[in-house]
């Protein structure tokens, strides 16, 4: 079968935007339709602009809704990453503020010796 199929008419939301490009490595993806869209390639500052090759308009919505259910998925991992990270944050943050207290005990520790170690000097 061939991928590469003609890109059809933009697929448009009521207010004649042009929907967003399903992210794809190949520039071509399916549907589990079966239906098939293209992505023509662009520079990332003009942004891209998702062509579907289905003219029928219940593929187009069965391919809509399966874009939504994507991007859906996509939102959630990125949802768990960012929470991930944020704990992350918090757990360095404490590490960070342990860090400084252990540096601060450490640097009145080496003052006292220094003072004991020059005092102890003199004397003698």
């Amino acid at each position: 079968t061939d991928n590469t199929k003609a890109p059809g008419p933009s697929v448009r939301d009521p207010k004649d935007r042009a929907l967003p490009p399903e992210p794809s490595k190949t520039g071509v993806s399916r549907t589990t339709t079966g239906s098939s869209y293209t992505k023509p390639p662009t520079s990332q500052s003009q942004g891209s602009v998702w062509r579907s090759t289905v003219s029928n308009p219940q593929q187009r919505i069965q391919e809509l809704e399966a874009k939504v259910e994507q991007l859906e998925i996509d939102l959630d991992k990125e949802r768990k990453e960012n929470a991930d990270l944020e704990a992350e944050v918090q757990s360095l943050r404490r590490d960070n503020i342990r860090l400084q207290e252990e540096s601060q005990t450490a640097a009145a520790q080496l003052r006292k010796f220094t003072e004991w170690f020059f005092q102890t000097i003199d004397r003698q």
